[in-house]
């Protein structure tokens, strides 16, 4: 996948899946290459886990990040892409589309 604040400053990422255990645990190699033509690997695990309530927690731990640095500056777009997963479950569960918008 691509995106970025132009299309002359993308950020690429390529995903390798090496399990996927619907819909308890899904692992994946990572591999992002920043505009600058800069590259890190890094190895994502997504768990979930039912709770009371009918409600689902959400886990994502991301390891191998180049510098604490590097690390923090995803801190920056994850809340982002989380509001866009809350949206698009609240979207399926209320009937109201397909999808997010």
């Amino acid at each position: 996948m691509a995106f970025g604040p132009s299309r002359s400053e993308l950020y690429l990422f390529t995903h390798e899946f090496e399990v996927v255990d619907r819909p308890r645990r899904m692992a994946f190699r990572s591999n992002e290459t920043g505009p600058d033509g800069s590259s890190f690997d890094s190895d994502v695990e997504v768990t979930s886990e039912e709770e009371e309530g009918g409600k689902t927690r959400m886990t994502i731990v991301q390891r191998g990040f180049p510098s604490a640095e590097v690390r923090d500056l995803h801190e920056v777009g994850l809340p982002h892409a989380f509001d866009r997963v809350e949206r698009f479950i609240h979207t399926r569960v209320s009937g109201e589309g397909s999808g997010p918008s």
